[in-house]
């Protein structure tokens, strides 16, 4: 069986040419991203094959999300982040990205993604919630805090290190 990719917008945007590959999948909502046009075109051309377009399945898009709030991924992730990942997930793809939190997630969901033109990340990392106001930590993302109202913001959590 062929190896599968499932292309995200920032590979495409980011100048470097795609390996020469077959079997790439760009989500609907990855293409509204880079506007159907010279972006679309320019993907064609670079990798000289047609691409697939597909859309993930809802619960495919709800098992990311979960996993997205597990790691605190979530707010950092758009509509077409999620999407790019779920298709993944579905095909058993990978993932040809820069984008950092769509690694991060990927890693975390154990699935295979391939840097285009950044190092890729090199260790997973864990998010926290917390609020900007009264610093409250929450589990879950939220818009805004229940206690004060102020923003949530995501924090890269402190790995806890064993004493010798």
């Amino acid at each position: 069986m062929q190896k599968r990719y499932v292309l995200d917008a920032s590979a495409v945007l980011c100048g470097k040419e795609l390996p020469e590959i077959e079997n790439i999948y760009i989500p609907l909502s990855v293409l509204h991203e880079l506007g159907k046009g010279k972006y679309l075109r320019k993907v064609e051309n670079l990798v000289g094959i047609k691409i697939t377009v597909v859309t993930p399945a809802s619960q495919s898009v709800e098992l990311v999300k979960k996993h997205a709030n597990e790691t605190g991924d979530l707010l950092r992730l758009s509509n077409c982040d999620i999407d790019v990942i779920a298709v993944a997930y579905e095909l058993s793809a990978t993932i040809l990205t820069d984008d950092y939190s769509i690694q991060n997630l990927a890693r975390h969901m154990g699935l295979e993604y391939q840097p285009v033109a950044e190092g890729g990340i090199k260790e997973e990392f864990k998010w926290e919630y917390v609020c900007a106001g009264c610093r409250r930590k929450f589990d879950t993302a939220l818009a805004e805090c229940p206690v004060c109202g102020s923003e949530i913001r995501t924090k890269r959590q402190r790995q806890k290190h064993k004493r010798s």
